[in-house]
């Protein structure tokens, strides 16, 4: 089985200065997030310096 990204439906947004907007659909983003998930962050994670904090879940401390 083989996954194919669908496109990208396209907007604009004028303020504060036009700015044109490609958007994937809901499915497609569902994918990407699980392969980034699931094969990327395992792979690059561990290579960045244990000071990076931001967006990682296992560098968040909750309290």
């Amino acid at each position: 089985m083989t996954y194919k990204h669908s496109g990208y439906s396209v907007f604009y947004v004028t303020e504060p200065k036009l700015r044109k907007i490609e958007k994937s659909i809901y499915l497609d983003r569902i994918v990407h997030r699980w392969v980034v998930d699931n094969f990327i962050e395992p792979y690059f994670v561990p290579t960045f310096i244990s000071t990076s904090y931001a967006c990682f879940y296992a560098f968040i401390d909750i309290y």
